[in-house]
């Protein structure tokens, strides 16, 4: 596991600006020089290092999950999306044919709707995210997430992305060029003041309480740019360029579903179920663990981990969603 985490965590904070072609050249190179070092390694004679990352910190169901929500299948645009997931520092994509920018929409898309159906479930009176204040900007966003461009005011820039860093909303900088507004700086760069329990930025002299939810992507269509230091440190860089690899399994899928749609159908709601089933499942440990630790912490002599109405039923209930989903 050592050695996997060590190449994991490179490929995070170093290679995620690079093609397929070299990224795999160094990671190969890093594989050796860590097996030459003696740490252990997922690395050997019909084992490529270039899966090292998609298993150690990877999860199958999140993965077909993002592709469901049209990430490209193949695995180069798998590992840019978990370092994005991973990665502590916001990001910006270098995405000129618009793959990452569609499957960025649909996944926040997605994420928005399960947190609204969440919320209307334990409806207040009371309940306010500033939803209603941000729907009437005119900043391009569908309701999901909200955009900003090079080519707006500075002004508006600077309010939506206030008003996005206190409501914890999700905030997308499109067509992004080579220099960045200065007036967003202190977001991209964390330029965050903690105070107790309280995060804030200041941004051009107004003071902002930045919301835990809050999320900020920036998204480049220059094929090669070429960014100063200060913004290579600040942000993670993301290529999403298409590969040949992904490109064929892209126009595999499109010919499929223009050939027989129905089959096409059925295909992404058997992925839908799984990815269900599979949520489902992962509830249902997380909960069994909770209780068994409950139980471990109030047990006694006549209070044995069997009296645990709760936990058997979770167990039971686990059982049966095993059953139906092998």
């Amino acid at each position: 596991i050592l050695g996997d985490i060590l190449m994991s965590s490179g490929i995070i904070s170093y290679l995620g600006a690079f093609t397929k072609t070299y990224r795999e050249e160094i990671v190969l190179d890093w594989a050796k020089k860590i097996q030459r070092a003696n740490l252990p390694i997922s690395f050997g004679p019909g084992k490529s290092p270039n899966n090292i990352m998609r298993s150690i910190i990877g999860d199958d169901m999140e993965i077909e999950q993002w592709k469901s929500q049209k990430l490209p299948n193949d695995n180069f645009s798998a590992d840019n999306a978990l370092i994005m997931s991973q990665s502590r520092r916001f990001c910006l994509l270098i995405d000129p044919q618009n793959q990452a920018l569609t499957w960025l929409k649909e996944k926040i898309r997605v994420e928005t709707e399960e947190k609204k159906s969440k919320t209307e479930k334990n409806k207040r009176s009371s309940y306010d995210d500033g939803s209603k204040k941000l729907e009437r900007r005119r900043d391009g966003g569908t309701g999901a997430h909200y955009t900003i461009k090079p080519t707006m005011d500075a002004k508006l820039m600077t309010d939506i992305t206030l008003d996005c860093c206190r409501y914890g909303k999700q905030l997308i900088f499109e067509n992004a060029g080579e220099v960045l507004p200065t007036c967003i700086a202190p977001i991209y760069k964390k330029e965050f003041i903690t105070q107790g329990n309280i995060t804030q930025v200041n941004i051009n002299a107004t003071q902002c309480e930045v919301h835990p939810d809050f999320r900020f992507y920036i998204i480049t269509q220059l094929p090669k740019p070429h960014y100063l230091p200060d913004i290579c440190v600040a942000l993670t860089i993301v290529n999403f360029t298409v590969t040949e690899e992904g490109l064929q399994d892209q126009m595999l899928n499109f010919l499929v579903e223009k050939d027989d749609p129905s089959l096409n159908a059925q295909r992404k709601t058997c992925i839908d179920t799984r990815n269900s089933s599979n949520r489902e499942k992962k509830e249902i440990e997380t909960q069994i663990l909770l209780l068994l630790q409950e139980s471990k912490e109030k047990a006694t002599e006549d209070n044995t981990i069997l009296d645990n109405t709760a936990l058997i039923e979770k167990l039971r209930q686990s059982n049966l969603s095993s059953n139906a989903n092998p």
